[in-house]
């Protein structure tokens, strides 16, 4: 196989990065992380996330443009070269799946919201003033919130814009963090 067909069956996830690895430095020995319908075939350090309504052994991946927690509605989609991905009942991503033979009826299965921490994206519009960053983060340290990642969109005199992507138990932890970050001062905007 050409490096480019490598390249974009790792992309798609039809290839797992771990396998091309493994292939290259045989002495190396990693766990897959690859997420099935009865949990995660990972090191002992991961815990399983249960999905119900796949079937045994089928794997999924969690959709990046929603970010589905423990505790969403969610619907599992077929997708050409991605297989399952689980999406929130409201993504927009759902709107362009016209045909309906393609929507698998899924819930999180039992144990779910136990399985570890979830990363939930949420972006934020803060005032441009003193310490305005500064109480955005510690509302989110205070209420159980870890920073996973975070990225500036927008700085002008009056705003910051920003996207934070918060390790979360489930959607009621993550509804804590939003409802303190909205009672604050300094922020304007939370979505």
């Amino acid at each position: 196989a050409r490096a480019e067909d490598v390249y974009a069956d790792v992309g798609r996830g039809a290839l797992p990065a771990g396998e091309v690895l493994e292939a290259v430095f045989p002495e190396i020995k990693r766990g897959h992380t690859r997420r099935t319908a009865t949990g995660v075939d990972s090191p002992a350090a991961a815990k399983p996330i249960s999905m119900r309504g796949l079937t045994e052994g089928i794997s999924y991946t969690l959709g990046q443009c929603c970010y589905p927690l423990p505790g969403d509605r969610i619907v599992g989609l077929r997708t050409p070269g991605e297989g399952i991905v689980i999406h929130t009942i409201d993504c927009a991503e759902l709107d362009k799946a016209h045909n309906m033979d393609d929507w698998l009826d899924v819930t999180w299965g039992r144990g779910a919201a136990d399985s570890g921490l979830s990363v939930a994206r949420v972006m934020v519009r803060v005032k441009n003033v003193p310490g305005g960053l500064a109480a955005v983060m510690a509302a989110i340290a205070a209420n159980g919130g870890n920073i996973f990642n975070f990225k500036l969109i927008t700085r002008n005199p009056l705003f910051f814009e920003f996207v934070v992507d918060i390790e979360v138990r489930d959607v009621a932890h993550l509804q804590n963090i939003v409802g303190a970050l909205r009672v604050s001062d300094t922020v304007e905007m939370v979505d």
